[in-house]
């Protein structure tokens, strides 16, 4: 269940009259959004030593169409740079938010040849 178990704080803010709130939840390797105090959506990846692979986001169906997901990706990569990771853009939605903010562009993980 979203925002079970231990989690950081690492995003709040305020977003068209609500309240946003973004967990790191590194025991289960996810970003949890919170709008309001209520569950909103989740960004789940795979830690293979600095590497992390976003696979799943989603943002829970009365919360879409408000561009949290973007604010959900955002964070989420604001973290893996922090920490040094680099990422494989295993979820279309990531893929689509680092073609659109080029700036994000240098965390995708070099492919091998």
């Amino acid at each position: 269940m979203p925002g079970q178990g231990a989690g950081i704080a690492i995003g709040h803010a305020e977003h068209m009259d609500t309240n946003i709130e973004i967990r790191h939840d590194e025991e289960h390797s996810r970003f949890d959004l919170f709008v309001d105090g209520r569950a909103a959506g989740v960004l789940e990846y795979q830690l293979d030593g600095t590497v992390a692979t976003m696979f799943h986001t989603e943002v829970f169906g009365e919360f879409g169409g408000r561009g949290l997901g973007t604010v959900l990706v955002r964070e989420a990569l604001g973290v893996a740079r922090s920490r040094g990771w680099s990422i494989v853009p295993a979820c279309w939605f990531v893929r689509d938010y680092i073609r659109a903010h080029e700036a994000d562009a240098d965390l995708v993980a070099a492919t091998p040849s």
